[in-house]
C-alpha cells in the first residue's frame, strides 16, 4: 500500500463498508497510533464530494478534542495520499462492547456496568452540553464581557440555550461496537461518523441511519426527529445489553427475509416494552457460575435509568447526557447502592480515577522534559550573544511555550474533572470508602502539585524569554548607532584621572589624621587607648580602599572604560569622601581640644570624668562616620561592578566593530 509508505503496519483492527482501520507505527518518529482509511478512491483531489463528507466527520471531531475529555477518542489532521483519504487516532487497546460481553459468556461484573455508566454518561454530557465551552467565540457568538468578572463572558439562559443549539453534538451511531473497553476497564466512544452538530448531518457510514437493535423508535419513521434523546435511547441499549446480557429488542436472524425482520424490529421498538433486567442477568450469571445462586448485585435505580432512557416518547427520557449524568451523580454520591453493590462500585470508579490519574502523571512527564528541555536551550541562548538567527529561534522557542502552556491548560481541564468525579465518592462516615477516597485525594494533590510546578517552570521560561528579549533590543540598538558612524568609547584616560584625585583626596585624609595622631604622647587612659585603635582601623581600611582603587586604576587602564558614566558615578563619590573626611577631621579637632583641656585640669576627677564622658561621645560620633565610610566603601564596590559591566559592553561593541 503506496499511500502507507510512512508507516510500519502492526493490525487491521477493523474493516467495513466505508472504512478501514489500522495499528501502524510512524516510522520516523515512531509512536503507534490506529489510522482509519477511507475504501473509495478520491479521483477528483480535495473537491471530490466523498472526501468532503470525510473532512466533515474530522472537522467534528476535532472540534469534540477542544476539551480533551478521556472518553472520546481523539483524532489528529487528516490528509489526502495517493487518492486515499486517511486520518490519525489514538490508538484504543481494548475490545468493543459486544466482543467483550461475548468473552465473558454475557455476563459482567457490576463494576464493569458502572465505569460504562460513568465514562460514557460524562462523554455525553459533554457532547450533548458542555462542549459549548470549549468551542463559542466572543466575536462571532456576539458575547459580552461579564462586568463583575472581566475574564469571564456573560452568559444568560437566553444566550446559553443559543449556544447549546449552535454547538452541541448528537452522536447518532451509540451502539456497542463504538464502545471501547480498555484493558484498564474504562470506556472510550468512538465513530462519530454519523454525527449530528447543530442541524446539519455528517453521513460517511454503510449504516444509514445506524445499527437497528440500537435505533431510537422516532429514527424508524422520520429522520428529522433526531435529538439529543436519540443518543439517550440508543445509551439505554447498550446500558441494558450490558448488564442483561442481551439487548431489550435482538434482531431475529434467522429470518431470511431482512426487510420482514427489520421490519418487526422497528415495531418492537416503538409499541413493546423491555423485559425486566432480573430474569435476564440471573439466567447469564447461572450460566457463567454452574451450581451458583445469583444474588441481585445492581441497585434499582439503575434498572429504572435503563428503563427511562428506553421510553417510546421523547419526552419522557432524560432530556440530554447532561441530565442523565446529573441523575448518576445524585445516586451515587448519596450512597444509595446497596450492600455489595456500593463497595463494587466505589471499588471501580476508584480505579477508573486512578487509572486516568496516572495517564494525566504521564502526561505531565512528557509537558515538563518538553519544558526542561526548551530551558536548556534558552541557556545555550544567554551564553553567546544573539543574533538574528537566535532570534528567529526564541520565536519559535515562544511559540513551543504557548504550546506547553495549552497542553498544561487541557491537563488542568482533565485534572477538574477527575475532582469532579472524586466528588461522587463522598459519601457520609462508615459508608465504607473513606480510606480509598483519602488515598485518591491525595494522588489528587501530588497530581495539583505537579501542574503548580509545570505553570512555574513555564513563568521561569517567560522571564527568560524577556530578559533575552530586552538583550536582543540593546543590541540592535547598538547596531544601528554603529553603522550610523558613532565610535566606540575610548581608553579610560579621564577615568583614571578622576581615580587618580580620589586616591589623593583619600590620602591627604589619612596623613592629616596620622599626622594628628603622632604629634600626641602615647594615650594614658582606657578611653584614650581606645580611640587611637579606632583610628588605626580606620587607618587600615583607607589603606585597603587604596589598594582596591589602584587596582581598579590598573583594569581600567588595561581594558579601557566608558568616561561619560563612570566620571559621573565616581564624581559623586568623590563629594561624599570629601564631606566625611572634613567631617572626621573636625571630630578629631575637638579630640585634641579635649585632651588639653584634661592636661589642664590635672587632678579633679569630676572634670575629668565629664571630660571622658565627653570623648567617649565623640568616638561614638567618630563610630558613626566609619559606619559611613563603610557603606561608602560598599556603593563604591557597586559602582566598580557598574564600570566592570560598561568594560564588557564597550568590548563586545568594538568586537561588533571589528566584524562590520
Amino acid at each position: 500500500m503506496a499511500f502507507l509508505e510512512e508507516y510500519t503496519l502492526l493490525d487491521e483492527l477493523g474493516q467495513g463498508g466505508f472504512a478501514t482501520v489500522y495499528k501502524v507505527r510512524h516510522n520516523t518518529l515512531g509512536y503507534v497510533r490506529a489510522i482509519r482509511v477511507l475504501n473509495a478512491i478520491i479521483a477528483k483531489g480535495e473537491s471530490d464530494a466523498t472526501y468532503q463528507k470525510f473532512l466533515e466527520e474530522c472537522r467534528l471531531l476535532l472540534r469534540l478534542g477542544n476539551g480533551n475529555h478521556p472518553h472520546i477518542v481523539h483524532i489528529y489532521q487528516p490528509l489526502l495520499k495517493e487518492q486515499r483519504a486517511i486520518v490519525e487516532m489514538d490508538y484504543v487497546d481494548g475490545q468493543d462492547i459486544i466482543h467483550y460481553l461475548n468473552s465473558q459468556s454475557s455476563f459482567v461484573e457490576i463494576e464493569d456496568v458502572m465505569n460504562l455508566l460513568m465514562n460514557i454518561g460524562s462523554a455525553l454530557a459533554y457532547c450533548h452540553h458542555d462542549i459549548y465551552k470549549f468551542c463559542m467565540d466572543r466575536e462571532e457568538d456576539n458575547l459580552e464581557d461579564d462586568p463583575q468578572d472581566g475574564s469571564k463572558l456573560l452568559i444568560d439562559d437566553a444566550t446559553r440555550k443559543r449556544l447549546l443549539q449552535k454547538y452541541r453534538v448528537i452522536h447518532n451511531d451509540i451502539h456497542s461496537g463504538n464502545i471501547i473497553r480498555r484493558e484498564d476497564g474504562t470506556f472510550v466512544l468512538l465513530d462519530f461518523g454519523l454525527a449530528i452538530e447543530g442541524d446539519s448531518v455528517v453521513r460517511s457510514s454503510r449504516r444509514k441511519n445506524g445499527a437497528p437493535e440500537f435505533k431510537a423508535p422516532e429514527k424508524w419513521d422520520n429522520d428529522a426527529l433526531l435529538s439529543t434523546q436519540s443518543d439517550i435511547y440508543s445509551f439505554g441499549v447498550v446500558l441494558y445489553e450490558f448488564l442483561a446480557g442481551r439487548v431489550p429488542f435482538p434482531l431475529d436472524k434467522n429470518n431470511s427475509n431482512l426487510v420482514e425482520a427489520e421490519y418487526l424490529l422497528g415495531k418492537a421498538h416503538k409499541e413493546t416494552a423491555p423485559e425486566p433486567i432480573f430474569e435476564l442477568r440471573k439466567a447469564a450469571f447461572e450460566r457463567t457460575h454452574p451450581g451458583e445462586t445469583y444474588v441481585k448485585d445492581y441497585p434499582d435505580w439503575l434498572e429504572q435509568l435503563i428503563m427511562k432512557c428506553l421510553e417510546k416518547p421523547l419526552d419522557k427520557r432524560f432530556a440530554d447526557g447532561r441530565e442523565l449524568f446529573d441523575f448518576v451523580k445524585s445516586h451515587v454520591s448519596i450512597n444509595l447502592l446497596g450492600g455489595s453493590a456500593s463497595n463494587s462500585n466505589d471499588s471501580a470508579t476508584v480505579k477508573a480515577l486512578k487509572n486516568e490519574n496516572k495517564i494525566l502523571m504521564q502526561q505531565l512527564e512528557t509537558t515538563q522534559t518538553q519544558l526542561e528541555e526548551c530551558k536548556k536551550r534558552l541557556k545555550e541562548y544567554e551564553s553567546k550573544a544573539p543574533s538574528e538567527a537566535d532570534s528567529k529561534e526564541l520565536e519559535t522557542l515562544r511559540n513551543k511555550v504557548v504550546e506547553l502552556e495549552q497542553t498544561v491548560e487541557d491537563l488542568e481541564k482533565k485534572n477538574a474533572l477527575l475532582l469532579k468525579q472524586l466528588e461522587l465518592l463522598q459519601i457520609p462516615a462508615g459508608g465504607g470508602s473513606d480510606d480509598v477516597v483519602a488515598a485518591l485525594k491525595a494522588e489528587l494533590e501530588a497530581t495539583q502539585k505537579a501542574l503548580a510546578d509545570t505553570r512555574a517552570d513555564l513563568e521561569g521560561i517567560k522571564e527568560t524569554n524577556t530578559s533575552l528579549e530586552q538583550k536582543i533590543k540593546a543590541l540592535q540598538s547598538e547596531n544601528e548607532q554603529l553603522k550610523k558612524g558613532s565610535a566606540p568609547a575610548k581608553g579610560g584616560s579621564m577615568l583614571w584621572q578622576i581615580l587618580a584625585v580620589v586616591f589623593f583626596l583619600a590620602a591627604g585624609a589619612l596623613g592629616y589624621m596620622h599626622f594628628m595622631m603622632g604629634d600626641k604622647p602615647s594615650a594614658t587612659t582606657p578611653t584614650e587607648q581606645a580611640a587611637s585603635a579606632d583610628f588605626s582601623a580606620y587607618e587600615k581600611e583607607i589603606a585597603s580602599l587604596e589598594q582596591q582603587l589602584k587596582a581598579k586604576d590598573e583594569q581600567l587602564k588595561m581594558q579601557g572604560g566608558n568616561d561619560g558614566e563612570a566620571s559621573t558615578l565616581l564624581a559623586e563619590k568623590q563629594a561624599e569622601l570629601e564631606a566625611k573626611t572634613t567631617e572626621i577631621a573636625n571630630l578629631q579637632s575637638q579630640v585634641e581640644s579635649l585632651e588639653q583641656q584634661l592636661d589642664q585640669k590635672g587632678g579633679d576627677s569630676k572634670a575629668l570624668a565629664r571630660k571622658n564622658k565627653e570623648i567617649t561621645d565623640l568616638k561614638n560620633q567618630i563610630k558613626a562616620k566609619e559606619n559611613e565610610i563603610t557603606t561608602l566603601k560598599s556603593q563604591i564596590d557597586t559602582k566598580d561592578k557598574t564600570i566592570a559591566k560598561l568594560e564588557k559592553e564597550i568590548q563586545a561593541l568594538i568586537d561588533k566593530i571589528n566584524d562590520l
